[in-house]
């Protein structure tokens, strides 16, 4: 029996659900636009126009559910060797402008309709109307909720918040239809225009979450805390340091650097780093590098060495850990190297903390030359 990796599979039943939810989303939207602005001409309602053209801007963000699922499920190639799973990220920033776009032109036509507010026909057949819609399009968010969940598919999710905001636009239509009927006819050209801002919300906070993801946002603490737990719990890794992520979609690629006993052989540390690679290829699905730190676990002027520095360390809040100590000690050669983790490496506070350090180990090892790097922020 062919065994299908569990990575794979996940892409294949995102794509799947993609595709089903797009097509299904495109029809539905397609029919209630054409129903929508049929009603809310017969009847003179701005809000059901209104909600009828947010139709077309969720029918718009579907068709870009089925490009992006085109798009993002090709292969590798020459000119894009991570994979193209990145323009789901794309599709995503132009849903939400669509979004923004429309709740501008929702706010500009509600003003103009609370100054010129006319008449709007009451019926029994609107509202129920209306009440079909929102019971269909809670009901399409709930499947693309359900089918982003499954998938792990993060356009699939907001386009059921385009649903569900569809949804809510229609609730207010309703709220609008009813109070027309008692004369407060401006009450429509008022509920165009917290849809419109509803939209324009909506628009700006999926832009600003894709944006994270499109600049490169950092990885998720329990990412790196469980990178971190399985390195630890392998057989003859002291420490990890440098844990560094990067994402392409769902495809992940993690490096970071493991200390080993300086007195291991290369075969024995390479084999810890197969050990690893394999373990986190099957518990996260990332492509995984590993550099290996030899260390002197041992030596007691290496001992001695490394309190001055965690002490040093636990007086400096800004300083939040160190690692990677090395203590060369040659006949024309002794350093003391070390890495150290600060909370802003921006702070104009953090050159004269480490030159201070740097000063007092030099008075404690005067032979030694001292070298303190502090690690970028992509580090973990």
């Amino acid at each position: 029996m062919k065994l299908v990796p569990r990575c794979h599979f996940q892409k294949d039943l995102r794509y799947r659900y993609q595709s089903i939810e797009g097509y299904l989303s495109v029809l539905v939207n397609l029919l209630f636009f054409v129903s929508k602005v049929i009603v809310g001409f017969m009847v003179n309602s701005l809000s059901l126009i209104a909600d009828a053209f947010h139709s077309v801007s969720d029918m718009g963000s579907s068709l870009i559910v089925l490009l992006s699922s085109k798009i993002s499920s090709k292969p590798p190639d020459e000119k894009h060797p991570f994979g193209h799973e990145r323009f789901e990220y794309v599709a995503t920033f132009a849903m939400a402008v669509i979004l923004a776009v429309t709740g501008i032109e929702l706010v500009r036509e509600g003003i103009s309709k609370v100054s010129n507010p006319g008449v709007v026909k009451f019926s029994f057949f609107l509202v129920a109307f209306v009440g079909v819609t929102i019971f269909v399009k809670v009901g399409l968010g709930v499947l693309s909720s359900w089918m982003g969940r499954k998938s792990g598919s993060r356009i699939l999710s907001v386009d059921a918040m385009h649903h569900y905001s569809d949804a809510a636009s229609s609730v207010l239509v309703m709220v609008a239809v009813i109070m027309s009927r008692f004369g407060f006819s401006f009450v429509d050209g008022i509920f165009a225009g917290i849809i419109g801002l509803v939209l324009i919300y909506t628009g700006f906070s999926y832009s600003r979450s894709v944006m994270d993801f499109l600049i490169g946002r950092a990885p998720e603490e329990r990412l790196v805390k469980r990178i971190k737990a399985t390195v630890l719990s392998t057989d003859l890794v002291k420490n990890v340091h440098d844990v560094m992520v990067h994402s392409y979609g769902r495809r992940k690629f993690i490096s970071f650097h493991i200390e080993v006993d300086r007195r291991l052989s290369q075969d024995k540390a390479h084999e810890i780093v197969e050990i690893l690679r394999d373990r986190l290829r099957r518990e996260i699905d990332a492509e995984i590098t590993v550099h290996v730190d030899p260390v002197d676990t041992d030596s007691e002027r290496v001992k001695k060495i490394e309190s001055k520095i965690k002490a040093f360390v636990d007086e400096n809040d800004l300083i939040r850990e160190y690692h990677d100590l090395r203590v060369v000690d040659r006949e024309r050669h002794k350093v003391i190297l070390f890495d150290v983790i600060v909370s802003n490496p921006h702070s104009k506070e953090v050159d004269g903390i480490i030159g201070r350090f740097r000063s007092k180990l030099r008075e404690l090892y005067p032979d030694f030359e001292v070298v303190v790097n502090i690690d970028p922020m992509y580090y973990y």
